[in-house]
């Protein structure tokens, strides 16, 4: 089992490196033993060969690994904000490009090395199609979030980060990059941030609290096919006021444009994820009437529904009805008629009976 987990972390560390993710390069694994490249200084690789010939690492106390980001010494808040964005570009990457979900990301699984923020422990990662990977991808979130929050930087929030990296298509235009993408949401949470005296700022921060406490507990289905109600929500696109759900983007959930708004219209309804669909329209030209084709509808006799044959068509239970009650008359006659037959045996057998006073008086003479 630990070999497998071994070489199962060989393959999801090739995948992140493909993807250009910051990463411990993978060299080679044997049995339960996999061999990566090292993150830290040069002063650091020597300590740790020397440490491993004998020499005491008190020696060398300047020198050592990268440290995890929960041990890593930044005293400016500006580098924090920044490799908060370069940690969810990283995991936009790892969910679209790899297809796969960290499922254990926090502080705990991230090294601080030469200014980046790298990604190890990816054994336990899935891919898209395992049945907890939006739960993994909701709680790699909320542990990401709320690190950063404890070092003051203005966070997207649960539910706004889960939308930015699952969403396919972030720019409906492909003129924006995903950095400034996301430069531009955390600027619009950044201004919805509470503040002293500001009733509206407090408003907004707290629905977006609440959506966060609701989006917890939310239940995201992977397919429509996991959807409760599949018809419901069909049918719920053509409602005016119809607001988007959590799990619109994945899905794939697109609402269906109408063909006199504009492109913009269509654009903000389908927001970016698949092509509208137009809804066609016959031609003017089309819809003239035509002598012809009015005097062949005339002849043409409407439809009629039949009801069709068959024993899968047939009702069961009207048929049990009919059944029971051609039983209980059938029954019903036969007493009769054996009442009757009875009746004319016993007046038969009355005609030829012997009286009783004769009866005792022939018993009487023998």
């Amino acid at each position: 089992m630990v070999r497998l987990w071994a070489e199962k972390e060989l393959r999801n560390l090739r995948r992140l490196r493909a993807a250009e993710i910051p990463c411990p390069e993978p060299l080679e694994v044997r049995e339960n033993v996999l061999v990566m490249s090292f993150l830290g200084d040069r002063e650091g690789w020597c300590a740790q060969a020397m440490y491993s010939l004998g020499a005491q690492m008190t020696d060398f106390n300047d020198c050592r690994a990268s440290p995890r980001l929960k041990d890593a010494e930044i005293n400016d808040q500006s580098v924090y904000a920044s490799l908060y964005s370069e940690l969810v570009l990283n995991i936009r990457k790892l969910f679209h490009q790899c297809k796969l979900v960290h499922a254990d990301l926090s502080e705990y699984n991230i090294l601080y090395h030469e200014g980046h923020l790298f990604i190890i422990d990816v054994s336990q990662s899935v891919e898209h199609d395992h049945p907890s990977a939006f739960d993994f991808l909701r709680s790699d979130i909320k542990n990401v979030e709320d690190f950063f929050e404890k070092m003051g930087v203005h966070c997207l929030g649960l539910r706004r980060c889960f939308e930015f990296i699952v969403k396919k298509k972030l720019d409906t235009t492909d003129a924006l990059k995903d950095e400034d993408v996301l430069k531009q949401w955390l600027e619009l949470a950044a201004s919805h941030a509470p503040s002293r005296g500001n009733d509206a700022t407090e408003t907004a921060s707290g629905r977006s609290t609440h959506e966060d406490a609701v989006f917890k507990k939310s239940y995201i289905p992977r397919t429509l096919g996991e959807l409760y109600d599949p018809e419901r929500e069909v049918a719920a696109l053509s409602l005016t006021d119809w607001q988007k759900p959590i799990y619109a983007d994945t899905i794939r959930l697109m609402r269906p444009a109408k063909r006199d708004q504009g492109e913009a219209d269509d654009a903000q309804l389908n927001d970016g994820n698949e092509i509208p669909v137009s809804l066609t329209q016959d031609d003017p030209q089309d819809s003239e009437s035509d002598p012809s084709s009015e005097a062949e509808s005339q002849d043409v006799k409407p439809f009629e529904e039949k009801q069709p044959r068959g024993h899968r068509h047939e009702d069961r239970d009207l048929k049990k009805v009919y059944i029971a009650s051609i039983y209980i008359l059938s029954s019903d006659y036969r007493t009769q008629e054996r009442k009757k037959a009875t009746k004319a045996q016993q007046r038969e057998r009355r005609k030829s009976k012997i009286p009783k006073a004769e009866k005792k008086r022939i018993k009487a003479s023998h």
